[in-house]
């Protein structure tokens, strides 16, 4: 007993699931719905960071403030 005309079918509900599964996992990208992927920082904590790691590669001296 041959198959064949019962296999086309179950061949195309499976692709277009996975089409739709492809589908929804893009526009919950998009959409952001896997997070920001980091942490967020705002303008005052930047510059503090900043500041801080000039203060200790540098060690504070006068040059890197002069640009000499």
């Amino acid at each position: 007993m041959s198959r064949k005309g019962i296999s086309l079918p179950i061949e195309m509900i499976i692709i277009i699931a996975i089409a739709v599964l492809v589908l929804i996992v893009l526009v919950a990208f998009f959409v952001g719905g896997f997070g920001s992927g980091g942490s967020s920082i705002n303008h005052q904590q930047a510059f503090g960071q900043g500041c801080s790691r000039l203060k200790f590669t540098f060690d504070c001296s006068p040059s890197v403030n002069t640009g000499d």
